[in-house]
């Protein structure tokens, strides 16, 4: 920050946000300066966790995609599946609130003529008009894999709902997917419920960094050592939601060295770098060559990334390819 001016830096972030930051000093002064380094410290999560994200997101898109496919025998077995899951939820609103027949209507549940009544749809179906009509305002024939590529995170998560399950019937995902799905989970792993559980945290997540929002903000987090704590189990849960559907994907994904860069941030002395806007020590790649020599242990190259630190912040990723 020397020589920088930290009040019209914090102009162009906003007072509010940086006041968000107040948290991770863990009750010390509060100090403008400081607060701008953790909130690049945001910043550099943010780049890491994104590729993660990604890799999740079109992971279990296609995985349930393919698999749904093949189950149901067409490939857009989406729009049957989530009009009948739908109505089910509008048979639930119906009997909580009576009177939401006279404002809304559906054909499958509701009765009497249609009159003025506006047609009631599920927050799934209202995502996938929006997909639909992505498509055709971009000019692009409507097709299921059109579709699929336009749904975002949060339908995916959605089809993990309870809705979504039932034992008795096939004409439901799960469980009947679930092994196909996640091939190599465990049955507690795979089951849909757990599922849902990780994949609703990590729509949060997602969702707060594409509002270039703080990520680590949490109903659980009151102090730095709490935002670490569930930046690292929901880094975690994404890259062990990875490997359950395949071991190849999250192997390649690690080779990237980005869950190695990103977990390398959420070491403390590295929070503390970002804060106190340590300057990086220069060191000779030959130094560093030997370092790494007496760090990494027999074998660990072909299986294992590291993260290169100087004075606590991360500065480079060395992944078994690049060695």
């Amino acid at each position: 920050m020397q020589g920088l001016n930290a009040i019209e830096i914090a102009e162009y972030i906003s007072q509010p946000r940086l006041k968000s930051y107040v948290t991770l000093l863990d009750g010390d002064p509060i100090q403008l300066r400081e607060l701008i380094g953790l909130y690049n410290w945001n910043k550099a999560l943010s780049s890491a966790l994104y590729p993660m994200l990604q890799c999740l997101e079109v992971s279990i898109r296609n995985a349930v995609h393919e698999r749904a496919t093949s189950h149901f025998g067409t490939s857009d077995w989406y729009a049957p599946l989530i009009s009948a899951v739908s109505d089910d939820k509008y048979r639930d609103e119906l009997s909580n609130d009576p009177t939401l027949d006279i404002r809304f209507y559906r054909k499958a549940v509701s009765v009497g003529k249609r009159n003025r009544r506006r047609r009631w749809a599920s927050h799934l179906e209202n995502q996938l008009a929006t997909a639909e009509r992505r498509l055709t305002n971009a000019g692009k024939k409507i097709s299921a894999d059109g579709v699929i590529s336009e749904t975002m995170f949060g339908f995916w998560t959605g089809v993990f709902e309870a809705k979504f399950r039932d034992v008795t019937s096939t004409n439901r995902l799960w469980p009947h997917l679930e092994q196909a799905v996640f091939p190599y989970a465990k049955p507690r792993q795979r089951d849909s419920v757990y599922v849902y559980s990780k994949l609703d945290g990590i729509r949060e997540l997602r969702n707060r960094l594409s509002h270039h929002e703080p990520i680590w903000k949490d109903k659980s987090v009151t102090r730095s050592a709490d935002a670490l704590a569930f930046l690292k189990q929901s880094a975690e849960d994404i890259v062990d939601l990875i490997g359950y559907i395949s071991k190849d994907r999250r192997e390649l994904l690690v080779r990237t060295g980005m869950p190695g860069r990103f977990f390398g941030l959420l070491d403390p002395k590295a929070l503390s770098a970002y804060r106190n806007h340590e300057r990086n020590s220069v060191i000779h790649k030959s130094k560093l060559r030997r370092e790494l020599n007496k760090l990494l242990k027999p074998g660990l190259l072909n299986k294992e990334t590291l993260t290169v630190t100087v004075r606590g912040k991360p500065v480079a990723t060395v992944t078994p390819t690049c060695i």
